[in-house]
């Protein structure tokens, strides 16, 4: 699950920077640069949006540079720290399950902007027909990591434990 994670992570980075580069400021809306995409459809110029400009990626942008150290240190922390080889892996595993929450939610916000933006008129043309067949694939399997990511942080690792090898169990 890890490749999808980091294949997903850099199509979010990629899809950011797309957005960045393309982003316009909105005519009627002085001081909200980043949040529209500006096209001419039939010679009139239309906007396009929500789209992940600066102003939205920028938000995305920090957590990732905030989240995915903070996720490596603890992975650090777990391969290095106290407990047999299963309660690391499983701690290890919830880890993994949290950064892909982090990364499968931005991805997931990200495709259904461009989307949103891209389906809302009809003046996206060939090259927006071609950006919703790269996108929803990506969207699909950001929602398909985003449950597994999900069930992995919530559901408890069956693990052996000595409650388990004694047959004593507590369920009072």
């Amino acid at each position: 699950m890890t490749p999808l994670l980091l294949l997903q992570a850099a199509s979010l980075a990629t899809l950011l920077v797309i957005g960045v580069v393309t982003a316009s400021s909105d005519p009627g809306r002085i001081g909200r640069a980043g949040r529209v995409m500006t096209v001419t459809c039939e010679g009139i110029h239309t906007s396009l949006g929500p789209w992940p400009g600066l102003y939205y990626s920028g938000p995305m942008f920090a957590a990732l540079a905030v989240g995915t150290p903070a996720c490596v240190w603890a992975l650090r922390r777990i391969a290095h720290g106290p407990g047999n080889d299963q309660q690391r892996r499983d701690r290890a595993w919830a880890i993994t399950g949290a950064w892909g929450l982090l990364v499968s939610s931005q991805v997931l916000l990200v495709v259904l902007m461009i989307f949103v933006a891209l389906t809302e008129n009809a003046c996206a043309g060939p090259l927006g027909a071609a950006t919703i067949v790269v996108i929803c694939p990506l969207g699909l399997l950001s929602l398909f990591t985003f449950g597994w990511s999900l069930i992995t942080v919530v559901a408890p690792r069956a693990v052996d434990d000595e409650a388990a090898d004694d047959g004593t169990f507590d369920d009072e």
